[in-house]
């Protein structure tokens, strides 16, 4: 970068105290750790938002100090094909991206073309701010605000009450203040101490995968004991020995699952320390409600095509059913999730759910919204000889939030753990149905 050109903005990005106009206290609005940098953006408004894009590119890196606390990142950089620049402040002890706010413009005209700030650790939470349509007066430019979770918005366009120009002077709390009745920020503020039961359930899951190894067909009845679901006869040790992958050791190997008896495996564990058993195999293989057509009646049974719909829905309704110590049928069990928060998505398709392409915006809105559960997860796809949709597989999803209030999902399947992205890219052309389940209490899961 080109060294700076006066004295005056040598001097503000320099170490001094940048101290805020806005001396009003965080407000219990913003999320937890996010960092202002109000002084420090008011002090550089002009030379940021209004000199000429030339000028701005001459700026030099620096450090800044808000109110003599807060060290913060200054910087500015161009787009790869030369037709925009950013202007960031980034605060330099930040959980993740929290706390950084990056002014884009138009590198030709010089025109703003937006703010993002990140409100939260997780890099895919933007709250984007652009300026309003130009009108007649300055108050005629009204910014408006969208709120994207992983590439979705939750809000869009949500008027923010100020011209754009006062956008990037004020503090983020007031922005906040400004839209708290059109957004839901309390999204963004989640407890830790709310997901520990979560977390907890997590690290048994990585600490019992050893004991599992894949089998096609294989389960654990409800006595605990390996067997396979068509025929519910036992697994041999050959069986098991024989499914373990090359290379491994027996260790202390228990039996063999494929995903619908890993599913069972791990719902059991959330069952057994309430009822004292796992649940029944052929209690899980009856019908719930799913679409009937001429279409799909004459293979509904020959190619089991709703097998992992029915599997979940009789899990996670078990589950209830022991919480709640009386029997709940998927059709009042209250396990579907159906949820239809971000109106540029596909939404909820009855009986499908939603695009797995979409899922991670869907689950950190389920963590936030309702915390404490885990997600079995029906995958589908259309396919075999005519074209039918079919509920092939299932996968489990645990979402939740430490204590810095980072964003975690830990993915298993099939005895495995997948790394999200993963899941998400090899099943890109699926949707995935989900049912709900209660993470039970640290010290209350055995799988």
């Amino acid at each position: 970068m080109k060294r700076l050109h006066t004295r005056s903005i040598a001097a503000l990005l320099c170490l001094g105290a940048a101290i805020s106009v806005y001396a009003s206290p965080p407000s219990a609005a913003v999320p937890s750790g996010f960092v202002e940098s109000a002084g420090i953006r008011t002090k550089m408004a002009e030379s940021c938002l209004s000199a000429d894009p030339s000028s701005v590119l001459g700026l030099k890196d620096e450090l800044c100090m808000e109110s003599g606390v807060h060290p913060f990142s200054f910087s500015v950089s161009q787009s790869a094909d030369r037709s925009t620049l950013e202007v960031s402040f980034s605060p330099l002890y930040a959980s993740g991206r929290q706390g950084t706010w990056i002014l884009e413009r138009d590198l030709r005209s010089g025109e703003p073309l937006g703010i993002v700030v990140y409100p939260v650790p997780d890099p895919e939470v933007k709250v984007i701010i652009a300026p309003g349509a130009a009108g007649r007066t300055e108050n005629d430019s009204i910014s408006r605000l969208t709120l994207e979770i992983h590439g979705l918005p939750l809000v869009r366009d949500i008027p923010v009450g100020i011209p754009f120009s006062s956008v990037f002077t004020r503090p983020f709390e007031h922005i906040v203040s400004l839209t708290a009745s059109a957004v839901p920020w309390h999204l963004l503020r989640p407890v830790g101490a709310d997901y520990r039961d979560m977390a907890s359930a997590v690290e048994t899951l990585r600490e019992r995968l050893p004991s599992l190894v894949y089998l096609d067909d294989g389960a654990f009845d409800h006595d605990g004991n390996p067997v396979f679901i068509a025929s519910g006869e036992p697994q041999t040790p050959a069986d098991i020995l024989k499914a373990l992958p090359e290379g491994s050791l027996p260790g202390a190997l228990e039996g063999g699952v494929n995903c619908s008896g890993f599913a069972k495996w791990v719902v059991d564990g959330a069952i057994k320390p309430i009822t004292g058993s796992n649940t029944r195999i052929d209690a899980l293989k009856g019908e719930t409600s799913s679409p009937k057509t001429h279409f799909t009646e004459p293979f509904r049974d020959s190619r089991d095509l709703y097998f992992g719909l029915n599997w979940t829905r009789h899990l996670a309704s078990a589950a209830v059913s022991a919480r709640l110590r009386r029997t709940k049928l998927p059709s009042n069990s209250g396990v579907d999730v159906t949820v239809e928060p971000f109106s540029a998505s596909s939404g909820y398709q009855e009986a499908v759910g939603y695009k797995v392409s979409e899922l991670m915006p869907y689950l950190y809105y389920l963590a936030a919204s309702e915390g404490g559960h885990f997600y079995l997860g029906a995958i589908s796809r259309e396919r075999g000889e005519p074209l039918l949709r079919q509920y092939h597989h299932i996968a489990l999803f645990f979402p939740w939030f430490d204590d810095a209030g980072a964003f975690h999902v830990a993915v298993f399947e099939s005895a495995l753990e997948t790394p999200p992205e993963k899941f998400v890219s090899a099943n890109s052309d699926a949707w995935v149905h989900l049912v709900r389940v209660r993470v039970p209490q640290t010290g209350y899961f055995w799988p």
